[in-house]
């Protein structure tokens, strides 16, 4: 077992990996309320023949194979105020567990349970299935757009296209046996991450794992890091239920510095340019505008992508404004006091966030920082944004998105 304390949190902060490959992640906070997690880097793109099996996951651990409001499994600790939950993405699954303190022991050992010891019966799989296909019915309109938008921009690459929730067709397809042979594939110590956020040491926490079965690692491992690289292309989609948008979206560094110039530099397009785009259009059309930024940082894909409400005969007009001025940051050409706002705020932000966050916020933290890899980097947020200048800025600019982009342009059809 190796094990090694990370620096740059604000409470003591751990990591074990264990000799069947299980990584035990804890921070030691002065909560009372205990939060564990098991995290799994597997998700819709792993679950490539039938969309859908990872979500199943996610139904079965927070309600039970009988649709309760607990895992049955689970209940003996639920009655006594310790609570559950599930989740799924792209690229990882997690459970979740927390309660208080003197509760921990007990609240491992069903978690861990239900955990590895996956069980359930054909007849609550036929019924869970019904469950999760009504589920995507009534949300088919807000993931239709998402789900389009990723066919656009990864054209070759199918097994990204569907979001985490799966497809009804593929969720139609799910049986106990590929249940079960999803679960053995992906569910072992070498593909998790036990953590543990609250007012419990890091020894305290191996002592109660190391007493529960642990199984081998038998499994096959999922990359840690698989980035995929929007294709840049110009694409157009036409709907009956989504006002007309410009969607331009550009390439995200793995690099963690320069990603911290980029977001520099969306930063300053957004409250400086972009929100003075908006105002000058909703002026001179006497209609509502909006403009903002997304920065994509879900494994697999990495891009950012700025989008601005307005008529379809503004695109173009509009596109070519936004270039211009990410031509100018290119340049260096950028203003003194946009720069001083924008170092300020994010500096704030990086100075204040350790004390501020708390253990709901760092348990995520941390789990995303397993699941791509990051948390063996230990890198100071704060000392990195500290080193931020307008040279630095430019430079990446010029690197990451002079050279190419992309364009989706979302047209209503009356």
């Amino acid at each position: 077992m190796h094990t090694q304390q990370l620096k740059n949190y604000p409470h003591p902060t751990t990591i074990s990996m264990l000799d069947n490959g299980l990584a035990v992640i804890t921070m030691q906070t002065p909560s009372r309320r205990i939060r564990l997690r098991y995290g799994v880097r597997a998700g819709s793109i792993q679950d490539k023949e039938n969309k859908g099996i990872a979500h199943f996951f996610e139904h079965m651990w927070a309600q039970g194979p009988n649709r309760e409001p607990v895992h049955p499994r689970f209940r003996p600790v639920a009655i006594k105020g310790v609570h559950s939950n599930a989740g799924t993405g792209q690229s990882f699954m997690f459970f979740d567990a927390w309660g208080l303190d003197k509760r921990f022991q007990e609240m491992l050992e069903r978690f861990h349970s239900v955990v590895f010891d996956f069980q359930t019966t054909e007849q609550s799989v036929r019924e869970e299935i019904s469950i999760i296909q009504q589920e995507l019915e009534q949300r088919e309109m807000e993931t239709r757009f998402s789900e389009m938008l990723m066919k656009l921009m990864y054209p070759l690459n199918p097994h990204v296209q569907h979001l985490p929730g799966g497809t009804i067709e593929g969720v139609r397809a799910i049986t106990l046996e590929k249940l079960h042979a999803f679960h053995k594939q992906w569910f072992h110590p070498q593909n998790m991450a036990l953590i543990v956020t609250g007012n419990i040491g890091h020894q305290e926490v191996l002592d109660m794992l190391l007493k529960q079965p642990l199984p081998q690692n038998n499994g096959k491992m999922a990359h840690i890091k698989e980035p995929l690289h929007p294709l840049f292309k110009r694409s157009v989609y036409r709907c009956k239920d989504r006002p007309p948008e410009l969607n331009l979206y550009f390439p995200r560094p793995e690099d963690e510095y320069d990603d911290v110039l980029i977001e520099f530099a969306r930063d300053m397009l957004t409250q400086g340019m972009l929100s003075i785009l908006v105002e000058r259009l909703r002026t001179k059309e006497q209609k509502i505008y909006n403009a903002g930024a997304i920065p994509w940082k879900s494994i697999p894909m990495h891009f950012i992508i700025f989008t601005i409400n307005l008529r379809p005969e503004l695109f173009d007009e509009v596109e070519g404004e936004v270039l211009e001025e990410i031509e100018k940051l290119a340049k260096g050409q950028i203003p003194d006091d946009m720069f001083q706002m924008v170092y300020e705020v994010n500096h704030e932000h990086y100075a204040t966030w350790k004390t501020e966050i708390d253990g709901d916020d760092w348990r995520d933290i941390l789990f995303e920082e397993w699941v791509d890899g990051r948390i063996f980097h230990d890198n100071d947020m704060a000392r990195m944004f500290a080193r931020v200048t307008k040279e630095d800025v430019a430079r990446a600019v010029r690197e990451y998105w002079t050279k190419v982009h992309g364009c989706v342009h979302v047209i209503l059809e009356e």
